[in-house]
């Protein structure tokens, strides 16, 4: 039986060196009536050790142990099997959020599917944060999807709150390393039928030289997802004009970081200008460059 408030879903595998400051993050939240699950991925070093302790002096503390290690994926679909709030929130274990993350979710959730808040991607700097980038996002479920599919900063599941029904039929647990977030958000927000936003830094994403976002045959992955998704939901392409966009977006997922910079160039040239019709005027002027058609050959031939 669901009942109100937020179950906190945080998959862990060797966290140990992150952990800690997450769970501080979360005993010191404003807004009190949530419950947090962990699921401890068949971790090697301290990870349990610290969840167990938490557990002990807090209820609202959970751990599911996996008895082999399944993945991020297969631990949030664990999770999400154990929650009995009425709103989800995945949260990864190395990340922080602000002590209000909950209290903001919690006055925009009661009569929407997803909330959906702005968030920084940092470094940690001798336990200092020091933010690399920050995204603001757009209430409009149309647009979001769009910037989901064309864009890595809004396909993540955490820095969002989904109403638990969301994610009755749909499955967490699949075979991408990279991508997966993407594939799992479209199908929630093409369920959706209300999306809020929260125009506050409330997230704070790590960034780790070991994201497996820098490895190109991850990468790959991406690509599937994106093919996968147009099969599954036709109407995307049609309603999005995604077309040509998509076809950039593949080959950017392939290039290399010293090609990346040059790509993205690119893609903020016909991003946002105005007035003008991106699939008819915009970008095809680009898909017609020397330097864009070296990519597609270098890629696809």
């Amino acid at each position: 039986m669901s009942s109100a408030g937020f179950s906190v879903i945080i998959p862990c595998y060797n966290a140990g060196k992150y952990v800690y400051k997450i769970i501080s993050d979360l005993i010191n939240q404003t807004f009190k009536e949530f419950e947090v699950i962990f699921i401890n991925d068949n971790s090697k070093d301290n990870t349990l050790e610290i969840i167990n302790e938490v557990c002990t002096i807090d209820s609202r503390f959970k751990v599911i142990k996996n008895e082999v290690n399944l993945g991020p994926n297969c631990s949030r679909e664990n999770g999400l099997r154990a929650a009995k709030k009425d709103f989800v929130l995945f949260v990864d274990a190395d990340d922080r959020i602000a002590n209000t993350y909950l209290e903001e979710f919690a006055k925009k959730a009661s009569n929407k599917d997803i909330v959906v808040c702005d968030y920084s991607i940092i470094k940690d700097m001798n336990d200092e944060r020091k933010i690399v980038e920050t995204t603001s996002i757009e209430s409009d479920l149309t647009f979001y999807i769009k910037e989901m599919i064309l864009t890595h900063k809004t396909n993540s599941l955490w820095a969002k709150c989904f109403r638990r029904a969301l994610f009755d039929d749909i499955a967490l647990n699949t075979p991408y390393r990279v991508g997966e977030d993407l594939l799992t958000c479209v199908e929630a927000f093409k369920k959706a039928r209300s999306i809020e936003t929260i125009n506050k830094t409330l997230y704070f994403y790590l960034l780790r030289e070991d994201s497996m976002m820098g490895n190109k045959t991850y990468r790959t992955d991406v690509i599937d997802v994106i093919n996968l998704l147009l099969e599954k939901y036709p109407d995307l392409e049609k309603e999005l004009s995604l077309r040509k966009m998509l076809e950039y977006r593949r080959v950017y997922y392939l290039l290399d970081e010293d090609e990346k910079k040059v790509a993205e160039e690119f893609f903020k040239s016909f991003k946002y200008k105005k007035n003008l019709s991106f699939k008819e005027k915009t970008f095809l002027k680009w898909h017609k460059n020397k330097i864009f058609q070296s990519f597609l050959k270098r890629h696809y031939e």
